[in-house]
């Protein structure tokens, strides 16, 4: 009997040992409880770190090097300065009127108007020059019945219109003098043909062979087409011909004036 009761005792005493309160001694924690907790915050640190450095990537890729945003205009080569063109000179206005350099000598120019003069023409006669279309014509020669304000309706400049007298003072038109009979025979020797005998129209024997010789002189002999002299002159130079019966002809500016130069 005594010992069933020691033994009862005893296993009273180790019930009593194993029943003590949860806080002297905690339960131990779940092992696979633990585990998955850290597990998953292990892996929240891993997905963080690895969307943070996702997060400053894509801010990397998406942020680019600043660049301008306004257009830039297509560079193109700039197209060559055109030559400069003086448009008044002795050389271009006598190549012009004359077709070739050396018979203009311009005095002053102002726009597409100039004072100008022929100074291998009998004379030396003066005229007032207009450029039209880039090309110089004789507009007027000095001492023709236009007055100032002929010129200045037609656009020249008061510079060169003053040129000329007033319109009250302009001189009348005046009507061409009869023909006059030359004093002798007048003989004007060609480069083609030799001596030949001056037919004159309203011309001296001087004033004929000033204009042949200018114009033999600067011209290739032509059946068609004749060469201008300083002076205003149309020549025909005929080319050599043993049958013909004249060397060539020249006619004046305002058509009274003519000359034909016949063979002996």
């Amino acid at each position: 009997m005594r010992r069933l009761l020691g033994a009862a005792a005893a296993c009273c005493v180790m019930l009593i040992a194993g029943c003590g309160s949860d806080t002297d001694n905690p339960a131990p924690s779940d092992p696979t409880t633990s585990a998955t907790q850290d597990a998953v915050a292990t892996t929240a640190d891993t997905v963080t770190e690895t969307a943070g450095q996702d997060t400053e990537a894509a801010t990397q890729t998406s942020t680019p090097e600043a660049t301008s945003t306004t257009p830039v205009a297509a560079t193109t080569e700039a197209a060559p300065a055109r030559p400069a063109v003086s448009g008044c000179t002795d050389d271009e206005m006598s190549q012009d009127i004359l077709g070739f350099p050396g018979g203009v000598s311009v005095f002053f120019c102002e726009g597409d108007w100039a004072y100008a003069a022929y100074p291998q023409a009998p004379g030396v006669p003066e005229f007032i020059g207009e450029r039209v279309g880039g090309r110089w014509f004789n507009a007027v020669a000095i001492g023709d019945p236009v007055c100032q304000g002929d010129l200045l309706e037609r656009g020249a400049p008061p510079a060169i219109a003053k040129l000329l007298p007033p319109c009250g003072e302009a001189p009348a038109p005046t009507a061409p003098p009869a023909p006059t009979a030359p004093a002798g025979p007048c003989v004007i020797t060609t480069q083609e043909y030799g001596d030949t005998h001056a037919e004159l129209v309203d011309v001296s024997c001087d004033e004929a062979t000033a204009e042949w010789t200018l114009a033999e002189a600067n011209t290739e002999p032509s059946w068609t087409i004749p060469w201008v002299t300083p002076s205003g002159w149309e020549c025909f130079v005929t080319p050599y011909d043993a049958s013909s019966k004249a060397a060539g002809s020249c006619y004046g500016p305002d058509g009274s004036a003519y000359f034909t130069l016949y063979l002996p």
